[in-house]
C-alpha cells in the first residue's frame, strides 16, 4: 500500500483534480489512516460533483454511502 500511496501522491503533484488518484488513495488509506482516507473520499466526491462526465458521476451515490459508513467507524 505504501508504494501505491507514493505513486498516487506523485500523480496528484501533477493534477490535484485527478479523481482516480484520490479514489485510489482513499482505498489505500482505509487500512492505514482512516482520517486521510476520509479526506480523499471527500475530495473524490467534490471533483466528481463539479465535473461534466456523467459516467463518472454515476459513482457518486455508492461513494457517498461508503464514506458515511466509514465516518461512522471513525
Amino acid at each position: 500500500m505504501q508504494k501505491a500511496i507514493q505513486f498516487y501522491n506523485k500523480a496528484l503533484e501533477y493534477d490535484k483534480t485527478n479523481f482516480l488518484a484520490h479514489y485510489n488513495m482513499a482505498i489505500a488509506y482505509e487500512n492505514l489512516d482512516v482520517k486521510k482516507a476520509v479526506g480523499h473520499w471527500k475530495k473524490t466526491i467534490e471533483i466528481l460533483e463539479s465535473g461534466n462526465n456523467p459516467e463518472q458521476k454515476k459513482l457518486l451515490p455508492e461513494i457517498k454511502i461508503h464514506l458515511q459508513q466509514l465516518e461512522k467507524k471513525y
